[in-house]
């Protein structure tokens, strides 16, 4: 058994069992005979390309993750694990605020950041000197280091929106605040909150509910929820 046989059978069988269908059930989502998926499950079969694909476009998950070719089960995310470090959630994250991405790269490119860098490569190739005292000192040394290059990127990214009227008028309702600041804890201020109302027909309410309610979704779902919270 090849090395891509054994982990795609291994992997199989997770996402299986992890979107809790049988093995006659998963058979009939992929159109083959319960049979197969014993053998493929048990590594005796190896999987050919439209299989695969098949398998990938059920559960939404990446070939290369099938193949144990990586960790991360997006399609799209599929190779920065492995050359950035970077595991779905993070860059879920990053898509979700682009503002994230734009302040780490601020850090990332600021020239002072070359000393945390040089910190953490003397720390991670001399790690057999470093007890506890001497950890909680560069701990301390780095933690110094990255708030200043956080503030720094943050007054950049936040300043950067702002034009020379806009910081002026700012600086006016900041004023305007803070005359305000004793009375506003002396009363109790009460804001009105508008609730916007989406309108759904119902036949898309009909279909949103056969959709989730189908196999395929549900696998999907439970497949996502549970190897994200186990994988990282």
């Amino acid at each position: 058994m090849g090395f891509a046989t054994e982990i795609f059978s291994k992997r199989l069988r997770e996402l299986r069992e992890i979107a809790e269908l049988t093995q006659a059930q998963l058979a009939n989502e992929l159109k083959v005979s319960r049979g197969a998926i014993s053998y493929y499950e048990k590594g005796e079969r190896t999987p050919d390309i439209e299989f695969l694909t098949d398998v990938s476009e059920l559960f939404s998950v990446s070939l290369e993750y099938l193949l144990g070719y990586t960790d991360n089960i997006e399609i799209e995310h599929c190779n920065l694990y492995e050359t950035y470090g970077l595991t779905d959630t993070v860059l879920d994250k990053l898509e979700d605020n682009d503002k994230i991405g734009h302040i780490l790269s601020n850090i990332l490119t600021n020239s002072s950041f070359k000393r945390v860098e040089t910190l953490l490569g003397n720390a991670i190739e001399d790690y057999k000197i470093y007890d506890s005292t001497a950890i909680k000192y560069l701990s301390f040394i780095l933690s110094t280091e990255l708030q200043e290059l956080i503030a720094k990127a943050l007054h950049d990214e936040l300043y950067a929106q702002y034009t020379e009227k806009d910081n002026e008028e700012l600086m006016e309702k900041v004023n305007e605040a803070l005359k305000k600041y004793d009375d506003f804890f002396k009363h109790s201020l009460i804001e009105d909150v508008s609730k916007a109302i989406i309108e759904t027909s119902n036949h898309e309410i009909e279909n949103l509910e056969k959709m989730k309610s189908s196999t395929k979704y549900i696998a999907r779902s439970k497949v996502h929820k549970a190897l994200r919270k186990t994988i990282y």
